[in-house]
C-alpha cells in the first residue's frame, strides 16, 4: 500500500473511528469516495480544475477500499 494511502487511512480512522457493521453502509462509503473521484475527474476534464484533486479523491477511495478489506478479512462466503 502506498504511504499516502496509509496516511489517509489513519487520518480517516482518527476522524471516524467507528466503521459500520453492515455491508450496505460500508460499500456506500467506498462508493461515495469513488463518486467524488469521478466528480474531480469531470472537473479536470471539462473545467480545467487541478489534477491534484483527482489524486486526492483517488487516495480517499483507496483508503476506504482498504478499510473495507480490513473490516471483512474474517468474513466467509
Amino acid at each position: 500500500m502506498r504511504d499516502i494511502v496509509k496516511a489517509e487511512l489513519n487520518r480517516a480512522r482518527d476522524l471516524h473511528p467507528i466503521w459500520p457493521d453492515d455491508q450496505v453502509h460500508q460499500v456506500a462509503i467506498v462508493c461515495e469516495e469513488a463518486g467524488e473521484a469521478l466528480q474531480a475527474a469531470l472537473n479536470y476534464q471539462d473545467h480545467g480544475k487541478p489534477f491534484a484533486e483527482i489524486r486526492k479523491e483517488i487516495t480517499h477511495t483507496a483508503a476506504m477500499c482498504e478499510r473495507w478489506f480490513q473490516a471483512n478479512e474474517e468474513v466467509k462466503d
